[in-house]
């Protein structure tokens, strides 16, 4: 459990570094007739990364310290 523990604290820090993937979108800003004016933009907010990251970090840190009680006892 404990290998599996620090595994999962690994892959919690990775995702807070790693902060998902950026996409450029084209967005139509003006279309009257013939003329059209976009824009693009960036979008790189991913919240649910975040929140997995961080209950990959709390379990992982769980399943070590449960670990560690089992050795000691």
């Amino acid at each position: 459990m404990k290998i599996i523990g620090i595994i999962l604290i690994l892959l919690g820090i990775g995702l807070f570094i790693f902060q998902g993937i950026r996409s450029t979108e084209k967005e139509k800003v003006i279309d009257v007739g013939p003329i059209e004016i976009n824009k693009k933009v960036q979008r790189n907010e991913r919240p649910e990364i975040y929140v997995a990251g961080g209950v990959a970090i709390l379990v992982g840190l769980i399943l070590v310290i449960i670990d560690r009680k089992k050795a000691t006892t």
